[in-house]
């Protein structure tokens, strides 16, 4: 009786251990099913971003290409724009209105009042405007004259004088004689402003060549620096005291943060 009742106990517990192995069984065939599955799509995907990242990579190349073309381009243009501006001038804050009825005549006695040129010499003034912008309000700043002489030595001679006069005035307002530079030349000019200021303050001279570099002489020599970058990286190790000026990105510095950001996060 005892070994009938332990056959039925045995094979009971059999049935329930073979019903749970089957049911665990079928489990991981599905398991296994799904797990093949999901290795292909990552199989897929894998070969999908490989192709992206290809094409990404050419797109990057091709881009390069096209902003080095625009750039000796853009460098063409202002090289060609810096020439046709050769002979001119700009004078700053000078009054609005100031001149009247004729800008010519006010300008040629304006240099002549200012600079100190003799009644008999001839100024060879081509012609003259206003900046070509909105009026501006008043108590604004006052719009720039442009003033195109017709000899280039001419032109120098102006602009000698008034650097070495330096404090000019039109009544009360003191006004500004600068060469006409191209917009893309007078920003990257504008971009040296902390650094000259910091310059200014230790009072050590220094030169601003065309079209935007600055030549400093400092005690132990004279250093030339071709972006405002490196000027600010080497007087902050000279000890100097400078304010970072924002600076444009070109398209290519651009790509390149780009391209690294993603370098390191891949």
């Amino acid at each position: 009786m005892l070994i009938v009742l332990t056959r039925i106990v045995s094979r009971s517990i059999w049935n329930k251990s073979w019903k749970r192995f089957k049911t665990f069984k079928k489990r991981t065939t599905v398991i296994k099913i799904e797990l093949n599955k999901t290795n292909q799509r990552i199989g897929h995907a894998e070969d999908r971003i490989e192709g992206i990242e290809i094409r990404v990579q050419n797109v990057e190349e091709t881009m390069t290409k096209m902003i080095r073309m625009q750039s000796q381009l853009e460098s063409k243009q202002i090289d060609q724009e810096g020439r046709s501006r050769r002979d001119n001038i700009r004078i700053y804050n000078v009054p609005e209105d100031i001149e009247k009825n004729s800008m010519n005549d006010y300008v040629e006695q304006l240099l002549r009042d200012t600079l100190d040129f003799p009644p008999d010499t001839e100024l060879h003034v081509e012609r003259d405007h206003r900046a070509p912008v909105p009026k501006p309000r008043k108590n604004a700043r006052p719009r720039s004259i442009v003033v195109k002489f017709l000899r280039y030595k001419m032109k120098e001679e102006v602009i000698r004088k008034a650097w070495v006069k330096q404090d000019i005035f039109v009544g009360q307002q003191k006004i500004y004689f600068d060469h006409d530079y191209p917009p893309a030349v007078l920003q990257k000019r504008k971009e040296y402003s902390e650094v000259k200021k910091a310059l200014k303050d230790r009072k050590i001279r220094f030169q601003t060549p065309y079209p935007a570099r600055l030549r400093v002489f400092y005690e132990d020599g004279t250093h030339i620096y071709h972006t405002a970058e490196d000027a600010y990286l080497d007087m902050v190790k000279r000890g100097f005291h400078v304010e970072k000026t924002p600076l444009t990105e070109s398209l290519m510095e651009q790509l390149e943060h780009t391209s690294w950001a993603q370098q390191k996060t891949s």
